[in-house]
């Protein structure tokens, strides 16, 4: 790859690397584009080259599974001679069946159980994309983005001005004021999932699935099957939460809450 060319590819990945507030979803999105115009620039039999791209890419995020899942679903495809176009159109493909597929499963036990006060801690696309399912259903919610502060950031304020640009209204609500007459469950994303150990997403989920476990409210988590992993690093603004805090896991895979 040309110099020109190879700093231009680096300092997206220096990009993706320093995006604090993209759900993990998109990150594997703007990881396979940023993969898939790389390897326009590989010569097909750079096997080397495009592994150790694979590789740097995902380093950018070790606790999201769904980058490396994506980016080695893409590297595999390269493998097999798939031109790039081909590649995209699998990989955009799968993530929007098991997207779906999660959200409608998610949206049937909502309307089933008749949550109406939806709680949600730090930020997720998947989560805000359930928000958007239900308003066009035109099912009666309220949405209440728990205090999410991490470093110089509180996730809350994300999740409200996602709400907002969707037309939904969402409210703040602080951490010890969650209880049962105001919270019908809480619902977030993960960043990888552990099959039979629980999930990792970002902070403070372990203390919100605490406060919940004590209050009695349910914990949902949406997590597509392109989230799983048998282990996973767990970076400084992410928490591990037991799968014993989480009351069903809401998947296009058979993962569910034992």
């Amino acid at each position: 790859m040309e110099k020109k060319l190879q700093n231009i590819i680096n300092e997206k990945i220096f990009g993706l690397a320093n995006d604090f507030e993209s759900g993990s979803s998109t990150i594997a999105r703007r990881g396979l584009e940023i993969f898939l115009e790389a390897l326009t620039f590989f010569n097909q039999d750079d096997k080397d080259g495009a592994d150790k791209l694979k590789d740097k890419i995902i380093k950018t995020k070790p606790s999201m599974s769904a980058l490396r899942n994506i980016i080695n679903d893409a590297y595999n495809l390269y493998l097999k001679n798939q031109n790039t176009d081909i590649i995209r159109k699998q990989i955009q493909q799968k993530i929007q069946i098991a997207t779906e597929d999660s959200l409608n499963k998610a949206v049937k036990h909502i309307n089933c159980n008749a949550h109406k006060n939806l709680a949600t801690c730090s930020f997720s696309s998947t989560v805000i994309k359930l928000f958007q399912k239900l308003q066009s259903t035109n099912y009666n919610f309220n949405v209440y983005a728990i205090e999410s502060p991490f470093e110089d950031r509180d996730y809350s304020h994300h999740v409200i001005e996602k709400c907002f640009e969707q037309g939904i209204q969402a409210d703040r609500i602080m951490i010890e004021n969650l209880n049962i007459e105001n919270i019908d469950c809480c619902i977030i994303g993960a960043d990888s999932v552990i099959s039979g150990r629980g999930i990792v997403n970002g902070t403070p989920s372990l203390n919100v699935a605490g406060m919940l476990r004590e209050l009695d409210i349910p914990l949902l988590v949406i997590a597509e099957s392109f989230k799983n992993d048998i282990d996973v690093n767990i970076e400084e603004g992410f928490d591990f939460v037991p799968m014993e805090f989480i009351s069903d896991i809401f998947s296009d895979s058979s993962l569910r809450s034992e």
